[in-house]
């Protein structure tokens, strides 16, 4: 964690904050030829753009990158309607019978402005959690649709549902999830043309009502491989979202780690090895839901914009 750069942004930060080209940004890395940091980048065609993907400095896993879509446009810390697009489109790559890393083991994750995002410049996680040494603990965790997957996920995936919003509308369920820090899933019946654009949609709908209310957010997009029978039977997107307190009632000094993506989804990366040492699982569950998690009538509230979001 030492060795992640200074956060770029204030932790009182407007969500909207405009691109600053005088502060850090990527493009200081795709623009460098001699000197400075020189991080190993990959394209990726989606769609009919090609984005780069960095290697992260301070990766919190095996194969830890950094999507980044249309550099030269200089766009903010925003996940508007196209740069939703690419993320669904990069996990279903993941799918893709010609390509090699088609097991279900890749995520594309996201953290707002507010939500511990340290860097003003549009980009997105490329993760792999399967290839973490030591698998989660299956008795702490409860199933869901993706039970029957043996690979190592975060843990946010196996949540139980708490209350299903939304059922089989357009090829696609929405559930308030059962968390330390609520949040909300959305998934496709399956990896086709339709259900994927009505995915899209209402992704792109309920994370402009967050912007709208201020509301910071961690996002996690998931590649769901076929299970043999239910609404996920021919596979399809999940889509993981946290809208959360600003990060400015979040500790990180005192708790020794931060509370973004990683962390919200049951991945704890502390500062330390006393930090670690001293950490229960009953204290971070504790620090999440007084710092991080929303009060219950503001998460009502959202459940009925979500449910909004599919009828507009």
């Amino acid at each position: 964690l030492v060795r992640k750069r200074p956060a770029q942004i204030s932790s009182e930060v407007d969500m909207e904050e405009p691109f600053d080209a005088s502060k850090f940004h990527f493009g200081n890395i795709l623009g460098t030829e001699d000197g400075g940091e020189r991080e190993t980048m990959v394209r990726v065609k989606l769609g009919e753009d090609v984005h780069p993907i960095l290697v992260n400095i301070s990766p919190l896993m095996h194969g830890h990158g950094l999507l980044i879509p249309w550099p030269d446009q200089e766009l903010n810390q925003r996940l508007l309607t196209d740069a939703v697009g690419a993320a669904i489109d990069l996990v279903q790559l993941s799918g893709d019978s010609d390509n090699s890393v088609n097991d279900g083991g890749f995520r594309v994750g996201f953290n707002s402005l507010g939500a511990f995002s340290s860097v003003n410049h549009l980009h997105l996680h490329v993760l792999y959690p399967d290839r973490f040494v030591v698998p989660p603990r299956p008795d702490q965790l409860c199933s869901t649709v993706d039970a029957s997957c043996d690979k190592c996920c975060f843990p946010i995936e196996r949540a139980p549902i708490q209350r299903t919003l939304v059922e089989f509308h357009n090829g696609l369920t929405a559930d308030l999830i059962n968390w330390m820090v609520p949040c909300f899933s959305f998934a496709s019946c399956s990896a086709e043309d339709e259900p994927i654009r009505a995915l899209k949609e209402v992704i792109s709908n309920f994370l402009n009502v967050l912007r709208q209310r201020k509301i910071p957010h961690n996002i996690l997009f998931i590649r769901t491989l076929p299970l043999a029978t239910g609404f996920m039977s021919k596979g399809g997107v999940r889509v993981i979202i946290v809208p959360r307190k600003c990060q400015y009632y979040f500790n990180s000094l005192e708790a020794g780690y931060n509370a973004a993506l990683g962390e919200i989804s049951g991945l704890i990366v502390c500062r330390s090895r006393a930090h670690l040492e001293k950490l229960t699982e009953e204290d971070v569950q504790e620090k999440m839901r007084l710092e991080v998690s929303l009060k219950e009538g503001i998460i009502e509230g959202l459940c009925q914009n979500l449910t909004e979001c599919f009828t507009v």
